[in-house]
C-alpha cells in the first residue's frame, strides 16, 4: 500500500513539474507562435555581375496576429554544397492576420560568384499588436 502511494505521489510530483515548467516557458508567446508557423517561399536570382541575389519572396500568416519587420536569413551554398556564405536583410512591411504578402525584386546583397543554392528563412520579426483582432474591438474616440 505504501509502495502504490509513493509511485502515485512520484506521478503527481513529475506532472506538476511538466505543468510548471509548460507554464513559464515562452513557447506560447505570440512571437514564437508567429515563428513557428509563419510560412516563407521564394524564388532568386544572380545580378548584377552574377554578384547580387535578387529574391522574390511570398510570406503566409496563419496566426491571428499582425506580424511586421520580417528579418530573412538566406544561407549561400556552393556546388560541392559547403555553405559558403550568408545575408540578413529586414523587409520593413507588415502581414496581416490570415494574410499573404508577396515582396517581387528584394535586393537581398552582395553574394560570392561560386554561390550555387540558397536556403532562405524568416528568423525574426516583430508582433504588432499580441492582442488578437477579434478582441480588440473598435477604437475608442475621444470627443
Amino acid at each position: 500500500m505504501a509502495k502504490k502511494l509513493l509511485i502515485g505521489l512520484g506521478v503527481v510530483v513529475a506532472l506538476f513539474a511538466v505543468l510548471m515548467y509548460a507554464a513559464v516557458s515562452d513557447t506560447g508567446s505570440p512571437k514564437t507562435a508567429a515563428l513557428a508557423r509563419v510560412k516563407l517561399d521564394y524564388t532568386w536570382e544572380k545580378a548584377g555581375f552574377d554578384n547580387v541575389m535578387i529574391a522574390n519572396f511570398t510570406v503566409r500568416n496563419p496566426t491571428k496576429y499582425r506580424i511586421k519587420d520580417l528579418e530573412i536569413t538566406c544561407n549561400h551554398f556552393a556546388p560541392s554544397g559547403t555553405e559558403i556564405d550568408k545575408n540578413v536583410r529586414t523587409i520593413y512591411e507588415s502581414v496581416a492576420p490570415g494574410g499573404t504578402r508577396r515582396f517581387n525584386k528584394f535586393n537581398m546583397g552582395l553574394i560570392l560568384g561560386q554561390v550555387k543554392s540558397s536556403s532562405c528563412n524568416i528568423t525574426d520579426l516583430v508582433v504588432e499588436d499580441s492582442t488578437p483582432a477579434s478582441a480588440r474591438g473598435r477604437p475608442k474616440t475621444s470627443r
